[in-house]
């Protein structure tokens, strides 16, 4: 949100305000109600090195990421070739090979591994597409560069909690949505139909 001379980010001056009237106790307030309400509707994940698998409350900063316009565009180009990058190279190794038969990547550090298909070797997929959906985890440094942290293309769970926590964020800070070309995301369950 701050630049390094201590001030808000151009997309943040705005947000940055918003924030500084409500005052730091009743931005607590809402981050509380926001963590009862995740408890209350489930919106957990299991802590598998946990042997008693206990489930945790879904990690969530009440003040949002402001992205702008022209920064998302760019990152959405980006993901986008990511993720045909991602689905040519599946379609290469489940088919032709070409990438392992040329040896850019060593063929036994992709075939022996245990999340390789053989079954699926030669399958044809409509229009190559062997990810449908991708979880792409995406981290930002102090110069504002964005960096790709993990492709979570498997069960990219993280989905579902992008709609739990917008509907959260709806409610308990519901005046920072007013006047902010925020991009709808309750359409995205349709889209995978």
């Amino acid at each position: 949100m701050l630049a390094a001379a201590g001030r808000p980010r151009p997309a943040y001056r705005r947000l940055y305000e918003q924030l500084n009237r409500l005052g730091a106790d009743e931005l607590q307030r809402r981050a509380a109600l926001a963590m009862e309400m995740f408890r209350n509707h489930g919106v957990t994940f299991a802590v598998y090195p946990d042997a008693q698998g206990t489930e945790k409350v879904f990690p969530f900063d009440v003040i949002p990421r402001v992205i702008d316009a022209r920064t998302w565009r760019r990152l959405e180009a980006g993901l986008k070739q990511r993720l045909r990058a991602l689905n040519l190279f599946l379609d290469d190794v489940y088919g032709r090979k070409l990438v392992l038969k040329q040896h850019a990547i060593p063929p036994e550090i992709v075939l022996s591994s245990s999340l390789y298909l053989r079954e699926v070797e030669g399958l044809p997929v409509p229009h190559g597409i062997h990810c449908h959906i991708a979880g792409i985890d995406l981290v930002r440094d102090e110069k504002g560069d964005f960096f790709v942290l993990e492709d979570n293309v498997r069960t990219p769970s993280g989905a579902s909690y992008v709609l739990a926590n917008r509907y959260v964020m709806k409610r308990v800070l519901p005046d920072l949505f007013a006047g902010y070309p925020v991009r709808p995301v309750e359409g995205y369950v349709h889209e995978l139909l």
